[in-house]
């Protein structure tokens, strides 16, 4: 179990880093077919909506991922959840992951919320 969470975890934090972010090909062999995503705005992305829009994303500040949880679902599929931070916005992020023999991880859901900051 620890080697699949240092994988996910791994992938997750790949994911989050602008060269991989701005390679069609990178998130290509990352997502699966199937990948929906319900993002930080509300709105609903497939693979091919991402696929156009995050290499042309401009990411001048880095990601920190942390708080990183795993759960196994079942043999090939596992639930990460973390947080991130960039600047002061906070997000929490959950995914998951199927796991392809031929293929290996894949995502195939993942979720943004941001975290409302209070001003005390």
């Amino acid at each position: 179990m620890k080697i699949i969470i240092d994988v996910i975890k791994n992938l997750e934090t790949s994911l989050l880093q602008s060269s991989t972010r701005q390679s069609a090909e990178s998130l290509n062999q990352l997502l699966a077919d199937d990948f929906i995503e319900f993002g930080v705005s509300g709105k609903i992305y497939h693979k091919k909506d991402i696929l156009a829009l995050l290499p042309k994303e401009q990411h001048s500040n880095e990601i920190i991922l942390f708080d990183f949880e795993m759960k196994q679902l079942c043999d090939d599929v596992v639930h990460a959840t973390y947080k991130t931070k960039q600047q002061e916005k906070i997000v929490l992020r959950s995914s998951i992951w199927k796991n392809n023999t031929k293929h290996g991880w894949k995502m195939c859901f993942h979720q943004g919320t941001k975290v409302q900051i209070d001003s005390a």
